[in-house]
């Protein structure tokens, strides 16, 4: 069957994303949790449907790339496909984001990715495409399903509550973190 891309449509592109980059990264070590992010930024003022491509065999969403930013510094995603669609597939979604990031249209300058020193296949593909480490963060984590309670160091109690309560947080919060802060805590903290 043929394989068809497209721009993003609207909204509903952006569930199709999320739902799609949860499957695919579902194998991933430390993946991080699905945002609204992509949502808001679709709906900037600045906003144009070729950040985003989706590709489909038939009804089937087979992969998706997209990109944020402009000018200076655009963070270009990666490619992700469903198995059996590496290769070609990505390259096709590459060169068509990519390509469009990169622009005079668009206008992109800078780069970048941040990606997991585990996610081999995924450093691979850029690096074949000419990127480079332009450094090395540490990202700190703790599985807790490797260590015995007796590991964990304990130095205070915490409780869980059966269901995360915005209100209470962010009255516990209020006047100690600033209003932007809180915000952004809110939007992660509502978000699925």
């Amino acid at each position: 069957m043929t394989i068809t891309l497209r721009n993003y449509r609207g909204a509903e592109d952006i569930h199709l994303q999320s739902a799609f980059w949860m499957q695919a990264t579902r194998g991933l070590p430390w993946c991080w949790k699905p945002t609204i992010s992509p949502l808001l930024y679709s709906q900037g003022t600045q906003f144009d449907p070729r950040t985003r491509r989706f590709a489909f065999e038939g009804d089937r969403l087979v992969g998706y790339m997209s990109f944020t930013g402009q000018g200076d510094f655009v963070s270009l995603g990666y490619p992700w496909v469903l198995p059996g669609y590496e290769g070609e597939v990505q390259e096709e979604l590459y060169d068509a984001v990519y390509g469009f990031a990169a622009s005079p249209e668009y206008g992109g300058r800078t780069f970048a990715q941040r990606l997991r020193k585990q996610w081999t296949e995924q450093v691979s593909f850029f690096k074949r495409h000419g990127f480079v480490v332009e450094r090395s963060d540490p990202i700190y984590a703790l599985d807790l399903r490797t260590v015995t309670a007796s590991q964990i160091p304990a130095t205070c109690q915490i409780e869980f509550p059966a269901q995360f309560c915005w209100d209470d947080f962010h009255a516990l919060c209020a006047g100690r973190l600033p209003a932007q802060e809180l915000s952004r805590w809110k939007q992660y903290f509502l978000t699925s």
